[in-house]
């Protein structure tokens, strides 16, 4: 070790990762031998010379270093560090006094200009280097565990290197704050005085920590930090209650330290399992919840991202985290932005940090949660929102292809023998929610229905969502209410791929009358869906618009609607067209006979194509409003109208069962008094030639001789030759 020294003085040694193996030999050289009163036949002062030796060669490494001293003395004591960790307690000693030797050195030697972090606080000037000190912080955290060890001589190494530490520590902030403001020279000497007190402060660990967190630096901080959860493994060489106390006291101010939460949650995560006393557990599920309370969306997104399937590590952290109430509420809330974030898209593939992902993984922590007694408070007041979020994460995932599910259970690492539908995570968090929301009986009948498969299937969703609304229905009347204006609100924003089972939900919950305002707001709401490109949705607000129309006081403010909702009989749907045809007959049914008229003309012309249409549903209800037109403008004289009713009377006709022939014979008869319309009635009827119906193809044939028979010998050319051409 002489001779290393001379050497490095020399500027003979070769940097790098060789001078980092020839300090680990030196160390363990000396650091492992066998404790001082077990060296039989040693000379005692050639130990004492060899420690001394060690000293003097570091020093000189640090001294005689190419590069920077402060460099060469953080390199020494990374390679240090390792051995303050070690089981035996005369390795431990040996290495805190060395470093006590190198933390004195530090704070004895002013030149040795120490700045912040790049990034934390300003450089200050030029003279000052920019190299900062990365492991000032982990070396703090081994030293303030090392004060509570058993072996006195590693305790009073820690206690004098922590003195040297904090008064190198005072300088570094003195000098910052001259540099950032001159007002502050009179801190210098309150700083002086504080170093002054350090033996009267520091017979505690939580007095030590207390004392170094107001200088650290946010990074080295969290080292701090990261070190004492460390040293709350059952195998660790320090007491886990002293890394309890020194953490209880890191986390009481957790300011400046968003950046580094992900950093500590993944840490807490990672050594959970090895954590042993439960009054030490305590004390991390405490550390988490301060956490949580001062960064909420970090630390539950960083949660989210180390256990996507909630294991076991995961699932306790949950627990631990909303087992206090103050936690709990923003817990919750950050659980169901995360649900709500959810892409509004399919993807086809799930980067790990995906919404979608993080979605899936927030419904499966819910699911670990919800029956905590402490946060059933914030659950029922969370309760509508939560609900219906968990529907839309079924809604979408239950639509995802083979190849989704594949990816997602690849990324998440998952036991392929596992469930493969992803929406069965947020199905067994509903049920939980539902049965904490005293919704439990609702959620049985639901379930002993089999309507669970509805819901998790994408061919029988819809169904599945109408049935799970239903139930809902019979809940209390305070949380149908609240349901109602979550929905009413998501409606409003026209969210895609959650509008669909919101809409659903909607109109299922449209038919309760203690609804207030119910009715203003589906008038307000359902129109502008009404054009929608999604059929199922056009079909949801038919629904809807039935609904509304079956109630007296609410039809004469859907007059204004009518228009729309003729447009819908342009779609060749036969469900859009029954609720359309059914929604028009209850308006029109209950207007007052003047604003009828005016509607009547235009709605029959629009209703002329649905009486060919193949369901038999949609002609018979479009005949039956036509005859209901005809009764309102009975009497009146309209020129458009009877001409409607003319271009109405043969299509009718044709619709007649051929068991009445007779009928057609009369009626050809009464051509004869109007022979001008005879060649318009035939090139109407030629369609019909080719009806799916035989007995509608057989009446058009016969109606089409009768009618040929009947005209004039001078038209014959003519309709011989319309028939040729068509």
């Amino acid at each position: 070790m002489l001779s290393i020294a001379a050497m490095s003085r020399a500027k003979l040694l070769v940097e790098g990762e060789e001078k980092n193996s020839l300090l680990q030999a030196c160390f363990r050289s000396v650091f492992l031998l066998p404790a001082r009163e077990d060296m039989q036949g040693l000379d005692a002062s050639l130990y004492s010379k060899t420690l001394d030796a060690m000293d003097s060669m570091l020093q000189a490494l640090v001294l005689s270093s190419a590069s920077s001293s402060l460099v060469e003395l953080q390199t020494i004591l990374q390679v240090l560090l390792p051995f303050m960790e070690s089981q035996r307690g005369v390795v431990r000693e040996r290495a805190v006094g060395r470093i006590a030797r190198l933390s004195d050195f530090l704070s004895s030697c002013s030149w040795l200009k120490v700045c912040p972090p790049s990034g934390e606080a300003d450089a200050g000037p030029a003279h000052c280097s920019r190299t900062h000190f990365p492991i000032l912080g982990r070396l703090v955290g081994r030293l303030i565990l090392c004060c509570a060890d058993w072996e006195q001589g590693s305790s009073r190494g820690a206690a004098e290197a922590l003195r040297c530490l904090y008064q190198f520590l005072l300088q570094r902030n003195s000098r910052q704050l001259l540099r950032d403001s001159p007002e502050c020279l009179p801190l210098q000497k309150d700083w002086e005085a504080e170093n002054a007190c350090w033996l009267s402060c520091s017979s505690t660990i939580t007095g030590i920590t207390r004392m170094f967190v107001r200088y650290l630096q946010p990074s080295e901080r969290t080292d701090v930090i990261l070190t004492a959860i460390v040293g709350m493994r059952a195998s660790s060489a320090c007491d886990p209650e002293a890394a309890a106390r020194m953490l209880d006291v890191l986390v009481t101010e957790p300011a400046s330290l968003l950046e580094h939460v992900p950093e500590i949650v993944r840490c807490i995560y990672g050594n959970l399992k090895f954590i042993r006393e439960e009054s030490v557990r305590r004390s991390l599920d405490g550390a988490l919840s301060q956490l949580a309370c001062s960064y909420p969306s970090k630390v539950v997104a960083s949660l989210l991202h180390c256990s996507l399937l909630c294991d076991s590590a995961a699932s306790a952290l949950w627990k631990g985290m909303v087992s206090e109430p103050r936690s709990a509420e923003k817990v919750l809330q950050e659980l169901l932005s995360v649900l709500e974030e959810q892409p509004l898209r399919q993807l086809s593939s799930f980067p790990r940090d995906d919404p979608c992902l993080l979605a899936l993984a927030a419904s499966r922590a819910l699911h670990k949660i919800l029956w905590q007694p402490t946060c059933m408070q914030e659950v029922k007041a969370f309760f509508p929102q939560l609900f219906l979020a968990l529907l839309y994460q079924i809604s979408f995932t239950a639509a995802f292809a083979p190849q989704d599910v594949h990816i997602f259970w690849r990324e998440c690492q998952w036991d392929q023998s596992s469930p493969t539908s992803l929406a069965r995570s947020a199905a067994q968090a509903m049920r939980d929610l539902l049965c904490c929301a005293g919704c439990e009986r609702q959620m049985l009948v639901f379930e002993e229905k089999g309507s669970w498969d509805l819901l998790l299937s994408a061919e029988t969703h819809p169904r599945g969502v109408g049935l799970l609304a239903r139930q809902m229905r019979k809940s209390p009347s305070p949380l149908r209410c609240r349901i109602f204006q979550q929905l009413a609100a998501l409606l409003s924003r026209e969210e895609p791929f959650r509008e669909i089972p919101a809409m659903a939900f909607f109109i299922e919950l449209l038919v309760c009358p203690d609804l207030c305002g119910a009715d203003e707001c589906a008038l307000k709401l359902l129109p502008r869906y009404l054009s929608s490109q999604w059929l199922e949705m056009r079909r949801l607000v038919l629904r809807g618009l039935i609904t509304l129309s079956e109630r007296p006081e609410t039809v004469p403010k859907m007059q204004s609607l009518l228009p729309d909702i003729m447009q819908q009989l342009q779609d060749a749907h036969r469900d859009i067209n029954v609720k359309t045809l059914v929604v028009l007959r209850n308006v029109l049914c209950s207007m007052d006979g003047q604003a009828a008229k005016h509607i009547a003309v235009q709605l029959a012309e629009e209703l002329l194509p649905c009486f060919d249409d193949d369901a038999s549903q949609v002609r018979e209800l479009s005949i039956l409003l036509f005859q209901d037109l005809l009764e309102i403008v009975a009497g009146k004289s309209n020129r458009r109208m009877k001409q409607q009713v003319q271009r109405s009377l043969l299509p009718l006709f044709f619709r007649m069962s051929d068991q009445i022939w007779s009928v057609a014979q009369v009626w050809i008869s009464s051509l004869e008094g109007d022979r001008s319309r005879v060649e318009q009635y035939l090139c109407q009827s030629l369609p019909y030639l080719e009806d799916p119906q035989p007995f509608v193809r057989e009446t058009a044939l016969r109606f089409i001789d009768n009618a040929w028979l009947s005209t004039h010998s001078s038209r014959k050319k003519l309709i011989t030759q319309s028939f040729t051409e068509s």
